[in-house]
């Protein structure tokens, strides 16, 4: 049998860093909900560059105020999603990130780092061309298409976090090497 794709960030959310919690219940929801936030706004955002490219193409200004009325509805999708994604994000952060200098100093957190830089640019872009609904359509293109490019990024960049061992489990790890060591000295 094979999983509807909607159903995958479920099967992902039970795969990664939050089942091996504690009590798992909340970050598993967490990260489920992160990822169906994360596939409407990059989905969506692909939509909308095709949508744009399509009234381009098509050239009648029908198309056109198409076009600008579905981005500007997407946008408010976009921006829960966005809203969604920040809280979400955060709150795995600081269950996998314990100390600041964890963030610093771990290959999970600087990985983390590079991951918030863009989705930064990715605000950045998607603000571009939110605020400027009536600009030309290329320029409505090039900041959608640098908003898709850096999700692809953000995306390299999970896939990275999802194998490496969060700042946390070296944490622990860490304490325990420090306790075999020091009752193997007595």
């Amino acid at each position: 049998m094979v999983l509807p794709l909607f159903l995958l960030p479920i099967a992902m959310g039970f795969s990664g860093h939050a089942i091996a919690e504690t009590s798992p219940a909340l970050p598993v929801f967490a990260i489920v909900v992160h990822l169906y936030a994360a596939s409407i706004w990059v989905g969506g955002t692909a939509a909308m560059l095709v949508l744009i490219w399509q009234a381009t193409k098509d050239g009648g200004s029908a198309a056109d105020t198409a076009a600008r009325t579905t981005v500007s509805r997407f946008s408010k999708i976009a921006l829960t999603c966005v809203a969604v994604l920040g809280l979400s994000g955060l709150y795995s952060a600081f269950l996998h990130i314990p100390t600041w200098y964890a963030l610093f100093h771990t290959g999970y957190g600087r990985t983390l780092i590079a991951k918030i830089v863009l989705f930064i640019l990715m605000l950045i872009f998607a603000s571009a061309h939110a605020l400027r609904r009536h600009a030309a359509r290329g320029t409505l293109r090039l900041f959608m298409g640098l908003e898709l490019l850096m999700s692809v990024g953000v995306f390299a960049l999970t896939s990275i976090l999802t194998n490496l061992p969060t700042a946390t489990t070296i944490r622990v790890q860490s304490m325990l090497y420090k306790v075999s060591t020091t009752s193997r000295s007595h």
